[in-house]
């Protein structure tokens, strides 16, 4: 009898992973995104088969964004007056998946060929503001860096949520991530009340989908 689970049958669960880096597009000027950011992912996926050629799934992951902003002693929106060696967010965040995928080609009990898009909304559940500054050898700290970290932005929103595109090859994939949500939030101690520029809003990366067979296919 046909098997009910499986990379081509009517119920699969797989395990996903993937990086990617964002585009200076749909980023403010003042807050430009700098080299060496990234996006980090991992979690479970369930896809339904509705048909040969459509399915359905829903993912649950965990994302790890760092965003390397750049800046100068005048631009600086972050310190004003301060020009850091580096400066980063970090944000991890508990992601909702919701996908509808078209398989094309014959595929055997394999994951195949296929474009997807889907939507994510995540519940960011750590934030983190870093800044490393380089020190003279005359500071009386008597350290040669200085960092500091700050954590639990009240400028900061919470909520994240957008939508994504992948092309999969098989056990590999591209995708194209843009968020629709926006990153900050107004406070009286951040640029003077103001809501500060919005980061790269596009995410573009490479992923692998892992399935496991169970018993029945030993």
């Amino acid at each position: 009898s046909r098997l009910s689970s499986g990379p081509n049958q009517k119920h699969t669960w797989m395990n996903v992973y993937g990086t990617g880096i964002p585009l200076p597009f749909g980023e403010s000027d003042s807050l430009e995104t700098a080299k060496k950011s990234n996006i980090l992912y991992m979690g479970g996926q369930y896809r339904y088969q509705v048909s040969q050629v459509l399915s359905l799934g829903c993912g649950l992951q965990w994302t790890r964004i760092a965003t390397h902003v750049a800046q100068d002693s005048v631009t600086n929106l972050l310190s004003l007056g301060i020009e850091n060696t580096l400066q980063k967010f970090v944000r991890n965040s508990l992601d909702l998946e919701p996908s509808i995928r078209i398989n094309i080609g014959p595929r055997g009990n394999t994951i195949g060929d296929y474009i997807e898009l889907a939507g994510y909304g995540g519940f960011m559940f750590s934030d983190g503001f870093i800044a490393k500054n380089d020190v003279e050898a005359k500071d009386f700290s008597g350290a040669e860096e200085v960092k500091i970290v700050s954590r639990k932005l009240r400028y900061m929103n919470k909520l994240d949520y957008g939508a994504i595109f992948r092309v999969g090859f098989g056990t590999f994939n591209v995708w194209a991530r843009y968020r629709l949500s926006d990153n900050f939030k107004a406070n009286e101690y951040i640029n003077g009340g103001r809501v500060l520029p919005e980061m790269a809003r596009l995410t573009i990366g490479i992923g692998a989908t892992l399935w496991t067979p169970g018993p029945e296919y030993q």
